[in-house]
């Protein structure tokens, strides 16, 4: 036999794929990857745009449950940005991705202190508190029923956030004890009205609720908060069916009425 006959074929060894120089890619960069993929592969629908404001939602879902915040934010900005490219496409979707993205700022927010010197975290605070405010407005704008109650919510928790943390302030070092009361006292001053963006936003709550005949736990959330708030006004059935408001607004935000 020729030497081609007598040499067995020798099967051709499949080269390995690799991820970011690895041999070998680990479970979450595949599913990443695969997010990546499936959210620019062009769609055969005849609304793209649609279709791709959707897929992006989705990959943000998907990242946000596995823990990756950072990806996550950044696919549901692209679904904003598709509604922002189509408006009528799918508005309820960006409304989500917006609070998403809010949720997303506002955990950081929180984590935020405000101690001496107050004239350097101070500022830092409240950019925070409007950078989530704002996602928050724009969610309610756009979203759906449960997505303007939790951002209303949102919002009302966000002030109390930065009311607690006015309050909560250590004195600067050296004050006398007169002195340390009188910085006590200017601190609450500046809190009380703060405490009341937070009672309007939990009642704008309250009041689209009633007037679109809605409940979700959202509005239950915005109730006990303004019992504790307001206990002599709230703490009695049917004390929050009144008219409806705008919704807070602070340093030119936008304004929305909810009919």
């Amino acid at each position: 036999m020729s030497g081609s006959q007598t040499t067995a074929a020798r099967p051709r060894r499949k080269k390995e794929r690799t991820c970011s120089g690895r041999p070998t890619c680990f479970p979450w960069e595949r599913t990443s990857r695969a997010r990546e993929k499936t959210l620019w592969r062009s769609p055969p629908s005849p609304a793209p745009r649609r279709t791709s404001g959707c897929s992006a939602f989705r990959a943000g879902e998907s990242a946000r449950a596995e823990g990756n915040l950072k990806e996550a934010d950044r696919h549901y900005e692209a679904a904003v940005a598709a509604h922002g490219a189509a408006p009528e496409a799918a508005p309820a979707v960006a409304g989500k991705a917006l609070f998403q993205r809010a949720e997303y700022r506002f955990q950081s927010y929180r984590e935020l202190a405000i101690s001496p010197p107050l004239a350097k975290t101070f500022p830092v605070k409240l950019a925070a508190l409007e950078d989530s405010a704002k996602l928050y407005l724009e969610a309610i704008r756009w979203g759906d029923a449960t997505t303007v109650s939790a951002g209303l919510h949102r919002i009302g928790e966000a002030f109390e956030d930065f009311r607690s943390a006015i309050l909560s302030s250590p004195p600067p070092r050296g004050l006398s004890e007169r002195e340390r009361e009188e910085y006590a006292f200017l601190l609450e001053e500046k809190a009380a009205p703060i405490e009341e963006k937070a009672v309007e936003a939990y009642r704008k709550n309250l009041r689209q609720a009633v007037a679109a005949d809605f409940r979700s736990e959202w509005v239950e959330k915005s109730l006990q908060r303004l019992k504790a708030l307001r206990p002599g006004r709230f703490g009695k059935k049917g004390e929050y069916a009144f008219p409806v408001l705008t919704v807070p607004v602070f340093r030119g935000m936008i304004e929305r009425s909810v009919p």
